[in-house]
């Protein structure tokens, strides 16, 4: 979801919560409630939500609202606190410190900053800060793969 999708979201978990009896989520709960969703697209939040009209027999937890195949096996508790991508990024990262390629490195880099980049919402403080990392490692990235100067970006 992005931010103009907002009013959509907050319609739409009003319209549950008159739906199971309660009172329209606050602030803060939509915000909770945003945070858990908004890797998804908008579309499929309100198909769950016309799912959960349908069976759902209580308000929905964020964790309802999900498609099936994206939840966790597990208790949060006893997963690791490293998920598999991480793990593997650091495997990545490890074998092109050993053998010293300069592009190898760049594009983990590259890919690194991308990561984070998606999993920062824009109202954070730092997602300015974020983006312009991301750029750097892109143009280092490109830079090697061209063997052209960096581009140098202002501001």
């Amino acid at each position: 979801m992005h931010r103009p999708d907002w009013d959509r979201f907050r319609t739409l978990l009003n319209n549950l919560a008159a739906i199971y009896g309660k009172k329209p989520p606050e602030d803060g709960l939509l915000q909770a409630y945003w945070q858990a969703l908004r890797d998804l697209p908008i579309e499929l939040v309100e198909q769950a939500a016309a799912y959960h009209q349908r069976y759902g027999k209580h308000f929905p937890r964020p964790v309802e609202l999900r498609p099936r195949d994206d939840k966790p096996g597990g208790a949060p508790e006893s997963r690791n606190t490293l998920d598999d991508g991480e793990r593997l990024a650091e495997r990545w990262r490890e074998r092109a410190t050993a053998s010293g390629d300069p592009l190898a490195l760049a594009a983990l880099q590259d890919a690194a900053w991308a990561r984070r980049l998606a999993t920062t919402d824009e109202s954070h403080p730092a997602y300015r800060e974020t983006m312009r990392m991301a750029r750097l490692a892109a143009d280092r990235h490109m830079a090697l793969l061209t063997g052209r100067p960096m581009l140098v970006r202002v501001k």
